[in-house]
This record gives structure tokens, C-alpha cells and sequence, in this order.
């Protein structure tokens, strides 16, 4: 195991007297200093899916790049807690053992901690994402950098944007944006932490694979894509759709996310294609992936998405999943270990 990395930054700067707290860039060069008492922000990445930030007596944990991660969610917070080594640990028996630390842990994460953000994406192939542009542009409410924003709202539960993941392609990168008939969209559902707020059955045990995760979110998924996108299509662009995706008004949505589909398949064709895709190149992050115009790549959790294995082609009923999730807690700071505030 890696062990974690650590860093400490001045966050911000607090008033002696007034307890007024000042960001790091608030204060003036000329400020007198011993007025203020300086807050450290605490980094910690326990390994490379997860970072820790304490601030302020706030506790963060991100995990991300959990498209090709297939531990538990809940299990990695319980095991970076115990790599931070940052709670004081009280143990209630005369000689504590590994299992004890953990079980301290994974009480304190499941008590005081609260899903903060939840980040899923479904990538359409370059057929569906022809079809579905128009509406895209009528409907978003902001458009920036030719990101596609379906909502907004300070308390708003859910965010909804979509974006042409191919534009982020390397050789892409830094000219002008164009959309190219061909090219990939990624519809984008974030969680807030209003969500969780008003939600109960989604808490951080619940967080466990990404099917898991889908199967909990799956109504609420459902009703995004279907409000934003599926009731925005002209009957025009609702034939073409079902066409291109060989379904029907009562099937499209149950094809289009059936948990049973998000297990990799491993048929001889479709094994065939992710040897040859795997050659070609890897799908790094949620928002670097590279893709070809109509090729769809089963790598990790990236899945082809499509209940029916005989449909599955490169050039129609292929998608790429992906998720990201963030968790947060409010700590007193007597729980902290001294070194690290």
C-alpha cells in the first residue's frame, strides 16, 4: 500500500479579537499579521483515487476516477480515514487491535458523515448524439464554452449539463470548438448534497459498487433524463431516436439503463472489439475520455449499455458510464489530532 502524501497551506487568516475570518488573498500586503491567527488546510491523498481535505474544522474526502475503480465506495472512506491517521482513536479496551481502529472509523464515517456530491454520466454513441444536439441547444438554459447547462439553482437537487466529450480529444485540445457529426455527447447528472438532504435511502453505506450506486439512483435518474431530454424531443426526434436505438416508447428508458446491462459483457464479438479498443487507447477520466466518432469501448467501467447482447454494435446502442462522488463532515476540532490543525 502507497503510503499517503501530506501537505499544509495557509487557507485563510483569523482576527484575534473579532474572530472575522479573512481568505488568504482578503488580507492586504500591508495587514499587520499578529493581529490574525493563520488557518491551515490539510491535504491528503491516501492513494490515487481519493483526496482528504480538513479546513476549518470541515472534513472532505473525494474519491474519483470511479469509472475504473471497483472497490466499495463505502470501504475506501473507512480505509482513508485509518491512512490519514487524523482522528484521535479512544479505544475502549486494554489492547486495541486493527479491527477495533477500523470499526472506530466506520463509525465515525456512517455517523457524522454525509454524501456531499454524487457525479454520473451516460455518453451517447455519435448516432443518438446527433439526434439528441438540437434539443440540447433549444433546451439549455447557459452555454458555457459550449458546455450545455439544463438547469440551475442555488438549492437545486440535481445538475444537469452535457458536452461533447470528443471535443476533449488531444488532438482537439486548444482549437476552436466544433461539433462534428460523429462526435460523442455525455449527458451529466450531479447529485447535490440538497439530494442526500431530502433522501434518506441514499446514505454512504449504501455506496458500495457502481451498480450498486445505480440500481439506489435509478428512478431519480430516470426522471432527470426524461425531463430534460426524453419530453423535449419533437415527435420527429423521438422517431429517429427509437429507430436508431431499435426501441420503443415503453422500452427506450429500461434498455437505455437496465442494471442487469451495466455488468461488462464478454461475448466473443464484444471481447473481440475491446481487445482491438484497448489497443487504441484508454479511457483515462470522466471528463478526459478520448473516442472516436462511432466506437464504443467496454473498459473497467465503461459499459455498453443494452439489455439486449445481440444489439450491441460499435456503431449504435453503446455507452460509457461514470461517476465521481464526494463526502463531507463538520468536525469538532478536539477529534483532530494536534499535528494536523
Amino acid at each position: 500500500m502507497a503510503h499517503p502524501t501530506f501537505e499544509k497551506t495557509i487557507s485563510g487568516y483569523q482576527h484575534n479579537l473579532t474572530g472575522t475570518y479573512f481568505a488568504a488573498g482578503q488580507l492586504t500586503p500591508d495587514a499587520n499579521k499578529s493581529l490574525y491567527t493563520p488557518i491551515y488546510r490539510l491535504t491528503i491523498k491516501p492513494d490515487k483515487y481519493t483526496v482528504v481535505i480538513y479546513d476549518r474544522n470541515t472534513f472532505f474526502i473525494k474519491i474519483f476516477n470511479l469509472a475504473h475503480f471497483d472497490k466499495s465506495r463505502y470501504r475506501t472512506l473507512v480505509q482513508a480515514l485509518i491512512d490519514c491517521d487524523v482522528f484521535i482513536h479512544k479505544a475502549r479496551v486494554a489492547d486495541p487491535t486493527a479491527k477495533h481502529k477500523r470499526e472506530s472509523m466506520r463509525l465515525i464515517l456512517k455517523r457524522d458523515f454525509g454524501l456531499h456530491e454524487y457525479e454520473w454520466g451516460l455518453t451517447f454513441n455519435g448516432e443518438i448524439s446527433n439526434i439528441l444536439l438540437p434539443v440540447i441547444q433549444r433546451e439549455a438554459i447557459v452555454n458555457i464554452d459550449d458546455c450545455y447547462y439544463l438547469n440551475k439553482g442555488k438549492r437545486i437537487q440535481c445538475k444537469i449539463k452535457v458536452y461533447n466529450v470528443s471535443a476533449l480529444a488531444e488532438d482537439r485540445r486548444g482549437k476552436p470548438y466544433q461539433y462534428i457529426v460523429g462526435d460523442l455527447m455525455k449527458f451529466e447528472v450531479t447529485f447535490q448534497r440538497e439530494f442526500f438532504i431530502h433522501h434518506g435511502y441514499a446514505t454512504i453505506s449504501s455506496f458500495t459498487s457502481q451498480i450498486a450506486i445505480f440500481s439506489l439512483l435509478l428512478t431519480d435518474i430516470l426522471k432527470q433524463f426524461n425531463q430534460h431530454l426524453l419530453k423535449k424531443l419533437t415527435k420527429f426526434e423521438t422517431k429517429k431516436l427509437y429507430s436508431a436505438t431499435g426501441t420503443t416508447k415503453g422500452n427506450f428508458m429500461d434498455k437505455l439503463t437496465n442494471p442487469d446491462s451495466l455488468q461488462t459483457l464478454l461475448d466473443g464479438d464484444l471481447l473481440a472489439l475491446k481487445k482491438q479498443l484497448n489497443a487504441l487507447f484508454t479511457v483515462i477520466e470522466a471528463h478526459t475520455s478520448a473516442t472516436s466518432a462511432n466506437t464504443a469501448a467496454t473498459e473497467a467501467h465503461t459499459i455498453a449499455v443494452n439489455a439486449n447482447t445481440a444489439a450491441l454494435t460499435a456503431a449504435n446502442n453503446a455507452h460509457f458510464l461514470s461517476e465521481s462522488s464526494a463526502f463531507v463532515k463538520e468536525v469538532e476540532a478536539k477529534t483532530i489530532k494536534e499535528n494536523f490543525v
